[in-house]
């Protein structure tokens, strides 16, 4: 297993860390993470000549955006001029996207996205070198009509993010040997002397609601709401091609619950018993108050946990 794969992560030592020496435990977590950024640089500046495409997918709140900005500041580090072209610049818009079986739309989907501009787009990046990016206004929720310029220098690599950025209807427009697959995910569980304690799932879960209330305006209730399509998305049109991953980093942090407690614990205190989602919110103020609480100030400032509590 290498520094960057998924660990067994222990509830009981996590406390420990927390009481003992807090500010040890997030240097080593936030190096860790660090360390795993500069392996996949190294490899993918090593790995090939010329003009790169590296496709970096992972599911809602794996810490997709800080990765694809912390790997271009790594790659830059090692005189790679390096772009990143977000998936989430091509989505039609309201109205535009295909519906699911109750009418609602289905955002997730790869149809959702403007395809025929998105497979141009890499087109004229590979074959010339250059093209224009549309920009999509999250406001307003439509495409903006000004697009953005991009040349590339002719060594330069662009990160390609987003869930659909290992499906096959990119992949037919990008040479395979130009192209690098990066998937991250929390791949890592805490467990205690029963089993699994916090899933996954559950920890991504816990991330979106804190970033979608302290970013969004969205409240617990829509959160959740929200949720089932994005679960349902990701096994749909993402999980199916992680297996094509050349590189892997798992984005969890040790004391990441320590850390999420006080921002959650309010919020799910304040849902009403009667709220469709009363017993998610229960389950999930079981699962953190177990961890000791950890003073966000304790993170560095560049650490990619800010993606979610700002």
């Amino acid at each position: 297993m290498n520094s960057f794969e998924a660990r067994p992560l222990s509830v009981a030592a996590a406390k420990a860390a927390v009481k003992n020496d807090p500010a040890a435990f997030v240097a080593a977590e936030e190096a860790r993470y660090r360390e795993a950024v500069e392996t996949v640089a190294a490899a993918i500046h090593d790995g090939k000549d010329g003009r790169r495409f590296v496709l970096l997918s992972g599911p809602s709140s794996s810490g997709k955006t800080t990765t694809a900005g912390l790997l271009r500041a790594a790659l830059a580090a090692k005189g790679t001029v390096t772009h990143v072209l977000s998936l989430d610049d091509f989505y039609l818009g309201e109205g535009k996207a295909p519906l699911l079986p109750d009418g609602r739309p289905d955002y997730e989907s790869i149809d959702a996205l403007n395809l025929p501009l998105l497979q141009m787009c890499l087109t004229e990046l590979v074959q010339k070198g250059e093209t224009a990016l549309p920009q999509f206004d999250f406001s307003a929720r439509r495409p903006k009509a000004e697009r953005v310029p991009l040349c590339l220098e002719a060594d330069a690599a662009v990160i390609i993010e987003g869930i659909h950025a290992f499906n096959p209807c990119l992949g037919a427009y990008l040479p395979s040997e130009m192209t690098t697959r990066l998937f991250i995910d929390t791949l890592s569980r805490f467990s205690n002397e029963n089993g699994v304690w916090l899933s996954r799932r559950d920890l991504r879960l816990v991330r979106r609601i804190v970033r979608d209330d302290r970013f969004r305006a969205s409240p617990f209730s829509h959160t959740m709401g929200m949720w089932p399509q994005v679960t349902r998305g990701e096994t749909l049109y993402l999980f199916p091609y992680a297996k094509t991953a050349d590189l892997v980093i798992d984005t969890v942090f040790a004391f990441e619950p320590c850390l999420f407690r006080s921002f959650l614990l309010p919020l799910l205190a304040a849902v009403p018993p009667n709220d469709p989602y009363a017993e998610t919110a229960k389950r999930l103020t079981g699962l953190l108050t177990v961890f000791p609480p950890l003073a966000a100030e304790l993170l560095p400032q560049d650490s990619m946990l800010h993606e979610f509590i700002g």
